[in-house]
């Protein structure tokens, strides 16, 4: 992997945590699969709005080392009509303000209009931001990346994180997952196993001076099989919460669920820089 791609695993990883977060509350919110009325307004750690824009806070910090100057940061957005990362940065910029509303309208005026209309606009957004992501990356000339697996991994990675952030959340204010919530994070992280080795399989098929010497190297492979196995087992301790009734609930299996999937995830993103090479000049 490229060295400044380092910051990039860190900016991808963050962002779709958030735009994990914002879209399950928003799916829990309408639909009831899990009750949200427990969850804090405000400046409280346990409001899942805010840790939502804490997150993509820290992932727009982190997307400026990735700069080679950092001054050109104001033309970023300066050519919106054909350029996939321009529409990304706008994107960016309107979800954080569009998460800082809504934080503000659950704190002022809990269950109000506001609060109910941000709930739908700002995942929306935040789903169109992942949109433009996945158009940065899946380009013709980067074989490695131009496939269904980034719009696949970039999508699963928000869903996992998000769902098991707003778990922990539950579990802070003395309550804990469904066995439907967990069993849908359980379907998800086995979509991510069965991505991971098919995409890795066709890697393995480009050309071989190039993204060949790289995917079967030892430590590439290594890290491959690092993360299967934290992903694999992910998957099972999931099965496992969702299948025995009140397991879910225990603090302790879902800190070690927590570890298990943000390790496979930020694994997964290292191989996903690593696989990296461009094609023609």
């Amino acid at each position: 992997m490229r060295r400044r791609d380092a910051s990039l695993v860190f900016f991808t990883t963050l962002t779709q945590w958030s735009v994990g977060i914002a879209t399950w509350l928003a799916v829990w919110q309408w639909t009831g699969i899990e009750p949200v009325s427990n969850f804090a307004n405000g400046w409280d750690a346990g409001n899942p709005v805010l840790l939502a824009l804490v997150l993509v806070g820290s992932a727009t910090l982190v997307s400026f080392l990735h700069l080679g100057n950092p001054s050109n940061a104001r033309h970023a957005t300066s050519n919106l009509a054909t350029s996939p990362l321009s529409r990304e940065i706008l994107a960016l910029g309107l979800y954080s303000l569009g998460l800082a509303a809504w934080l503000t309208a659950r704190w002022l005026q809990p269950g109000g209009t506001s609060g109910a209309v941000l709930s739908l606009a700002v995942p929306t957004v935040g789903l169109f931001l992942l949109w433009t992501m996945t158009r940065v990356y899946t380009v013709p000339t980067i074989p490695a990346w131009d496939s269904g697996h980034t719009p696949l991994s970039f999508v699963t990675t928000a869903l996992c994180l998000g769902l098991l952030t707003l778990f922990i959340l539950e579990m802070m204010q003395g309550s804990g997952p469904r066995g439907l919530a967990l069993g849908l994070l359980c379907t998800f992280l086995f979509l991510e196993a069965v991505s991971a080795i098919l995409n890795q399989s066709r890697l393995a098929t480009l050309s071989p001076g190039i993204a060949g010497s790289m995917v079967t190297r030892k430590s590439y492979r290594s890290i491959f099989r690092f993360r299967l196995a934290l992903l694999l087992t992910a998957c099972g301790l999931a099965l496992f919460l969702a299948v025995q009734p009140g397991a879910g609930s225990s603090a302790a299996w879902l800190v070690v669920l927590a570890i298990l999937v943000l390790g496979q995830e930020l694994a997964g993103r290292v191989l996903f820089y690593a696989s990296y090479f461009r094609l023609g000049l």
